[in-house]
């Protein structure tokens, strides 16, 4: 029994020997003896974070990370406390930490005590619903080579930074000439358009206020969407037959904007051109569109009066009880005097001109 008491206080004094042997060691080594490994001693290439600029640089102050054992605090809190801008995201369902499940346990994805140069994240992305962040990975099952798509085929650094550069250098390895064509005419701002869902694929332009007929048909987007960036500049492409073929327009203004007055998307050549008041009136071969619009390239608006007296015209249509002249062709469609109201059946031709009637220069009225 006193073999038992000695042992038992030799043990009791050597457990204190090697307590205060342990804390004076940890006390000389700032708590490194106790480290399992190095910190990580890179930002990849970020600036300072809580006055330090990486990890490694406190080496010697465990509690700067760790946590006492026995209090509420957690060793996420103390990483929050630094990296205030993963914090920020915790509350946005649009960011990276934001989406996470667990976005504020850290330690779920984040180790240390690796070394200097070791890689800080472990994140395989299994269950994170990367769509939400505006890119849906359903499409993005396989590389080229048919190897497994990864987070680190498209993001690289331990910040999972992306780099728009990555999507034609992937695409362009299987698909050279559409790769390049398509960075020449739409940028290497892939994402600007593009989701992931390959809405264009199977796009309709008839889904659009614009529809696509004739030899439109066969247009090139870039044709129509000119140094197009973005989705929102889709709908900044002309309506119009001027707005795209102004370039084109042999007439250089002087018939106006409406194309589509005589011309179909089939063929320009294919013009229809219906002039019902004829265009050799007065018999002396076709005349010069400026002599009646006189407001050239506008052909809105007509005047009789070039080549008619308008007094003499006036007095003349007083006498028949017409007082409204200006409108001559809703009563002379043809160019003819008797038609109208005032139809050869309701008054005689005298002249026997066979309509041509009178006004200067032999034109009817």
């Amino acid at each position: 029994m006193r073999f038992s008491s000695s042992l038992t206080r030799w043990a009791l004094g050597a457990a204190a020997v090697a307590a205060v042997a342990a804390l004076a060691a940890w006390l000389a080594t700032g708590g490194g003896v106790l480290s399992p490994g190095r910190l990580h001693a890179g930002r990849d290439g970020g600036g300072p974070i809580g006055g330090v600029a990486s990890h490694a640089e406190l080496g010697r102050q465990c509690a700067m990370c760790h946590a006492p054992p026995l209090g509420r605090e957690q060793m996420a809190d103390r990483c929050l406390d630094c990296h205030v801008e993963v914090r920020a995201e915790l509350g946005d369902t649009t960011r990276l930490h934001g989406l996470l499940p667990d976005g504020g346990r850290c330690l779920q994805c984040h180790v240390e005590h690796r070394g200097p140069t070791a890689v800080l994240t472990d994140f395989r992305g299994e269950g994170f619903a990367h769509e939400r962040l505006g890119f849906s990975l359903a499409a993005h099952r396989e590389l080229a080579d048919g190897g497994p798509f990864t987070c680190s085929s498209c993001h690289m650094g331990e910040t999972f930074r992306f780099a728009e550069a990555t999507c034609a250098q992937c695409h362009g390895e299987y698909q050279a000439a559409f790769t390049a064509a398509h960075v020449r005419d739409w940028g290497r701002a892939c994402t600007a358009c593009h989701d992931g869902v390959d809405r264009f694929s199977a796009f309709s332009h008839d889904s659009v206020r614009f529809r696509l007929t004739g030899r439109h048909v066969q247009a090139q987007c870039s044709g129509c969407h000119v140094e197009v960036r973005a989705v929102a500049a889709f709908a900044d492409a002309p309506e119009t037959c001027i707005g795209c073929h102004r370039p084109d327009d042999p007439h250089r203004g002087q018939y106006g904007t409406d194309c589509a007055a005589c011309h179909n998307t089939g063929d320009w050549n294919d013009a229809e051109f219906d002039h019902t008041f004829p265009l050799d009136h007065g018999g002396e071969g076709v005349i010069e569109c400026r002599t009646c619009h006189v407001e050239m390239p506008s052909f809105r608006t007509y005047t009789c009066y070039g080549c008619h007296d308008a007094q003499e015209m006036r007095a003349e249509h007083i006498d028949e009880g017409i007082r409204e002249i200006r409108n001559c062709v809703r009563c002379h469609a043809t160019g003819r005097e008797r038609e109208g109201p005032f139809r050869e059946d309701r008054r005689r031709d005298d002249d026997g001109d066979g309509g041509r009637g009178r006004g200067r220069g032999g034109r009817g009225a």
